[in-house]
């Protein structure tokens, strides 16, 4: 399969490639996987091999889990006096780099929005004065990490309903004087 980007300004090919196969995507994705699970960064780094000047070049980084190394490109290191301070703060920053990846995992991104919706429901439960003994058990199997996604969504929704209908007794209501009425009518 053939991937083609077309210019809008004169309908010709922009840009033409290949697409990835399965296989090839599943591969990328445990690579990466296995980059942001790595733990331990180690570098040997010489002071003395660096003098005062700019150097350009790229980096590889290798990582015990990966057949490939990281390869980073275009890097431009400006040594001005003492050089381990400039391989500090760019260490410093791969660091930082690894950590906000891994904090940003979906599964992270999954854990904050499922609390802050069982917070919310719990303050709905509350002000309807409804049980919040099963928001209590969900939220202990999502603290724990012992959860199905899908499920879980799907419990919620259903306090939701229930809560809802707790919050706006109205329609349940006027139902029921509906239904007398048509039940007195027969």
């Amino acid at each position: 399969m053939t991937i083609r980007t077309i210019s809008p300004v004169d309908g010709s090919v922009y840009a033409e490639r290949t697409a990835a196969t399965a296989a090839q995507i599943d591969q990328t994705l445990q690579r990466a996987t296995e980059a942001s699970i790595s733990e331990n960064m180690a570098f040997t780094i010489n002071a003395n091999d660096f003098k005062s000047d700019t150097y350009k070049g790229s980096a590889k980084i290798f990582i015990d889990s990966q057949d490939e190394p990281l390869l980073f490109d275009s890097i431009t290191l400006c040594v001005k006096d003492n050089p381990i301070w400039t391989l500090l703060v760019l260490t410093l920053g791969l660091t930082a780099g690894r950590f906000i990846r891994i904090y940003n995992s979906q599964d992270l991104q999954n854990f904050y929005q499922l609390m802050d919706r069982i917070n919310s429901l719990k303050r709905r439960a509350q002000a309807v004065k409804m049980p919040a003994t099963d928001l209590e058990k969900i939220e202990a199997q999502v603290r724990s990490s012992n959860y199905d996604l899908p499920a879980t969504k799907t419990k919620l929704a259903e306090i939701e309903s229930k809560i809802y209908f707790l919050e706006h007794p109205a329609p349940v209501a006027s139902l029921k004087t509906e239904i007398r009425e048509i039940t007195n009518g027969l």
